[in-house]
């Protein structure tokens, strides 16, 4: 019995073409979803897309430089933007921007990282966050006190925050249940850090 290859042929090209819907066309990228693939390649963000699309009011010099850096729950309705900023100098900052999707408005924004060169004589202060699920997030702000001829003191703050069902940051008057933090352990190269309980 020989097998005709054109009825073949015809009987794979009908059984693949039951499966196509017409659905598998690609959309066309969306001013959101542009941005977001920005942030994600690490690009830089210009000025002007930062003073027309976010909160953010500070930190414009002619050596500013803004860039992305992840992006959270990017499917949501509201995702969340880590964008770097570097003062071209001696400090870099991060800040938490959310967004409605569809729109691009920028709805909440919060400085959550800095790290700046620091004087050893003077007193500063290094933040840092973590965010924890789809509601919850949090930033320790650090603070190293100095006085001479004594150890340096370090003082600890942690701030908790709930993303909003409306895109805003909420900050909450405790630790939420069910939430662990990192167990905070200073520098301590040289034994002059004093811990504050």
């Amino acid at each position: 019995m020989s097998i005709n290859p054109i009825a073949v042929f015809c009987m794979i090209g009908l059984c693949c073409s039951c499966n196509y819907t017409g659905n598998n066309k690609r959309q066309p990228p969306t001013p959101s979803s542009k941005f977001l693939d920005s942030v994600l390649a690490k690009a830089d963000i210009s000025l002007s897309f930062i003073k027309n699309h976010t909160l953010i009011r500070e930190y414009f010099t002619e050596k500013s430089k803004f860039t992305g850096d992840t992006v959270y729950f990017r499917d949501s309705d509201h995702p969340v933007v880590i964008m770097e900023y570097s003062d071209g100098m001696v400090c870099s900052k991060k800040f938490l921007l959310v967004y409605q999707r569809n729109t691009l408005k920028n709805t909440a924004c919060k400085l959550v990282e800095t790290d700046c060169d620091e004087d050893d004589a003077s007193n500063y202060n290094r933040i840092s966050f973590g965010i924890f699920n789809h509601t919850y997030f949090y930033t320790r702000d650090v603070w190293y006190i100095r006085d001479e001829g004594a150890k340096t003191k370090v003082t600890v703050d942690d701030q908790f925050y709930h993303f909003g069902k409306n895109g805003k940051i909420v900050l909450l008057s405790h630790k939420p249940p069910g939430i662990t933090v990192p167990i905070f352990v200073p520098d301590d190269d040289n034994g002059s850090i004093e811990k504050d309980q």
